[in-house]
């Protein structure tokens, strides 16, 4: 299944219908934060949500 995307901006921004939402990515070794993050881009996400509250 291919990854859809949203445009915003007229255009001139693509992001995906999926975010990564890294909250907690903190708890992870280097290893594992690659590993995660290099999953989801290859998933075709390119949206990564960085809040630490909500």
């Amino acid at each position: 299944m291919a990854m859809k995307y949203l445009e915003l901006d007229n255009g001139k921004l693509r992001v995906s219908n999926i975010v990564l939402g890294c909250m907690r990515i903190n708890n992870l070794d280097e290893v594992g934060v690659e590993k995660h993050v290099r999953t989801a881009m290859e998933a075709g996400i390119n949206l990564f949500d960085h809040a630490d509250i909500y």
